[in-house]
C-alpha cells in the first residue's frame, strides 16, 4: 500500500487505490497481450499500441505511487489517452476498415474510459464526460450507417454487434452513475460517523477532550509504562471557588471562564501533554515524563493563569495534584493518589499543587 500524506479524506483514498488498481490491470495486461503475440497476428500497428499501453500504465502506476497528490493530472490523462485511442480504434473500424468485425477490441476497452472518469472527476462531470463520449460514439456509427462506401450487406451483417455494443455501453454508464452516487452516500456516512465520534470525544462547552477520551489516553499510557517502562504522569486541578463565581456573576460567566482557563492551560503545556475536562470545574492532564516534570508543568500552567486574568473575575487560581504512575497498578489507584494530592492542596488553602508521593503527598512550591 502507498503512502498518503495524513488529512486526506476517505474519499480521496477510495479513488486514489482505485486508480492504482485500473493503472495495474491495464500494465498486466498489456505485458500479458505482448507475451501471447506469437500465438495470434498482430499487425505492427496493434503491437506498438500494445508496448505503449504496457509501458504508459506502468509509468502512470509508478507516478502514482509516489506522488498520491499528482492524483488528478494522472488520472486525466490516463482517461484523456483512454478516450482517444478507443475512439480513434472505433472511427477507424468502421469509418476506414468499413466494416465492424474488429469491434471487440474497442467494445471491451472503451468501457474504461467510463470507470476512469467516475474515478477521477466529481459526479455530474464524470456523467457529462461519460455522456459526450457516449454521444461521439453514437456519432461515429450514425456516419457508419449512412456512409456510401458501406455495402448495405455489409451494415445489416454487423448491425446487431452495433445495437449490442451501444446497449452495453449505455448500461455501463448508467450503472456507473449509481454505484457513484452509492458510493458517494457511503462516504458521506463515513464521514458522518467519523464526525459523531469525534463529537462523542468533546466537551460540549470548552471543545477540550472529554472524561471519555482522557480514559483512552490514560489506558495508552498505562499499556507502554507496562511495556517498555516509559514513565506517565498526571495532574488532575479544579478551579478555587468557582461556586463563588456563579453565584456572584452567573452561569454565563461560569462557562466562559471554564473556556478561559481551557484556551491557558493549552498554551502553558507541551506539545505532547495532553488535557481534558474530567468533569465540573476539574481537569486532567496526561503527560509523558516522570512526578518531577510534572510538577514543573503544572507550576508553570498555574503561573501562565496568573498572567492572564478573567476580564470580568480577574485572576483565576486552581489547586491540584500530580501523580506518577506505577508499573503493576491499575489506573484506579494512580486516580486516587492524584485525587487525594487535589484535596490534600485544598486543605492547605488553595492555590496550590501537591505532588502524591509513596503513601502520602509533598507539597509542591507555590505559584503565588
Amino acid at each position: 500500500m502507498t503512502a498518503i500524506p495524513p488529512g486526506i479524506t476517505p474519499e480521496f483514498r477510495f479513488r486514489h487505490q482505485a486508480l492504482l488498481v485500473v493503472l495495474a490491470c491495464l500494465t498486466v495486461t498489456g505485458l500479458l497481450s505482448l507475451a501471447l503475440t506469437p500465438l495470434f497476428p498482430f499487425k505492427p500497428s496493434d503491437l506498438m499500441g500494445l508496448a505503449f499501453i504496457a509501458v504508459k500504465s506502468l509509468v502512470l502506476l509508478l507516478w502514482l505511487r509516489r506522488r498520491p497528490e499528482a492524483f488528478l493530472v494522472i488520472g486525466l490523462l490516463e482517461l484523456t489517452l483512454e478516450v482517444t485511442g478507443g475512439l480513434l480504434k472505433f472511427a477507424s473500424t468502421l469509418l476506414v476498415d468499413g466494416t465492424a468485425s474488429g469491434l471487440g477490441g474497442a467494445s471491451y476497452w472503451l468501457p474504461v474510459s467510463y470507470l476512469l472518469a467516475t474515478l477521477v472527476l466529481p459526479g455530474k462531470k464524470a456523467l457529462a464526460v461519460n455522456l459526450s463520449v457516449y454521444v461521439l460514439l453514437l456519432t461515429i456509427g450514425l456516419l457508419y450507417a449512412v456512409s456510401d462506401t458501406v455495402p448495405t450487406a455489409v451494415k445489416v451483417r454487423y448491425g446487431n454487434a452495433l445495437v449490442q455494443l451501444y446497449l452495453l455501453h449505455a448500461a455501463v454508464i448508467a450503472v456507473l452513475a449509481l454505484l457513484d452516487q452509492l458510493r458517494q452516500a457511503y462516504l458521506r456516512a463515513l464521514t458522518t460517523a467519523a464526525e459523531h465520534q469525534r463529537l462523542a470525544n468533546l466537551d460540549a462547552l470548552t471543545g477540550l477532550p472529554n472524561r471519555r477520551q482522557l480514559t483512552v489516553w490514560l489506558q495508552e499510557a498505562q499499556g507502554q509504562t507496562s511495556s517498555v517502562g516509559a514513565p506517565f504522569s498526571v495532574i488532575l486541578f479544579d478551579l478555587d471557588h468557582f461556586k463563588r463565581v456563579n453565584d456572584t456573576y452567573g452561569h454565563t460567566v461560569g462557562d466562559d471562564v471554564l473556556r478561559h482557563v481551557s484556551g491557558v492551560v493549552q498554551g502553558a503545556l507541551r506539545a505532547g501533554d495532553r488535557i481534558g475536562r474530567w468533569g465540573g470545574e476539574e481537569f486532567l492532564v496526561v503527560l509523558r515524563c516522570d512526578a518531577a516534570a510534572a510538577s514543573g508543568a503544572s507550576l508553570r500552567l498555574m503561573r501562565a493563569l496568573g498572567a492572564a486574568p478573567h476580564p470580568v473575575v480577574g485572576v483565576i487560581t486552581v489547586s491540584g495534584g500530580v501523580a506518577q504512575a506505577r508499573p503493576g497498578k491499575d489506573l484506579t489507584a494512580l486516580l486516587n493518589r492524584v485525587d487525594e494530592a487535589l484535596y490534600t492542596a485544598k486543605r492547605e488553602g488553595r492555590n496550590r499543587m501537591v505532588t502524591a508521593e509513596g503513601g502520602g503527598s509533598l507539597p509542591a512550591a507555590s505559584a503565588d
